[in-house]
């Protein structure tokens, strides 16, 4: 896993345990300082990963193509996706950039994705500072947002690896 992808997946198991406060408010009374602190964590760990991302997007936008990347124009996408269980949604996303030989563009739509969930976790943030719940169809929207994130990371990364499996590399 990339460093990317550990701060990514750190960040959604802080927002995790934030929604978990919020889902017990129902049995217990809130205590905003601990869910203003995992909701920090959480935004703090994501804007690591936009950091990360940022350098790495910039990195392939300077490094050339390899020839291997024409290798994925003939992966069986059909295939993967009847073999895996896999989001349809989210893999024809994926599917348009890789069938394309695309990659550069997969890191600049992660980072673009990263930073429409950064800006979902401020919204919720004001809410928490304020002392108030947050809006639930926006702790919604994050979770759905982390959700597609990590299956759109997911399905890339195996596509690339069993593209590496086949040239033997």
């Amino acid at each position: 896993m990339s460093i990317g992808g550990t701060l990514f997946y750190r960040s959604n198991a802080n927002y995790n345990f934030f929604v978990s406060k919020v889902e017990n408010s129902e049995v217990e009374t809130l205590n905003y300082a601990e869910m203003n602190k995992s909701l920090l964590s959480a935004i703090d760990e994501l804007k690591n990963t936009v950091n990360t991302y940022s350098i790495l997007c910039a990195v392939a936008d300077k490094t050339p193509y390899s020839e291997n990347i024409l290798h994925l124009k003939n992966f069986d996408f059909k295939g993967f996706k009847e073999n895996n269980t896999v989001n349809p949604d989210v893999f024809s996303s994926v599917e348009i950039y890789l069938k394309e030989g695309k990659v550069k563009e997969v890191y600049h739509h992660t980072l673009n994705e990263f930073i429409i969930l950064l800006e979902i976790l401020e919204k919720i943030k004001a809410s928490v500072e304020l002392g108030r719940v947050p809006d639930i169809n926006l702790a919604w929207e994050a979770n759905q947002k982390y959700l597609e994130l990590g299956l759109f990371g997911q399905y890339s990364s195996k596509i690339f690896r069993d593209v590496r499996n086949e040239l033997g590399i």
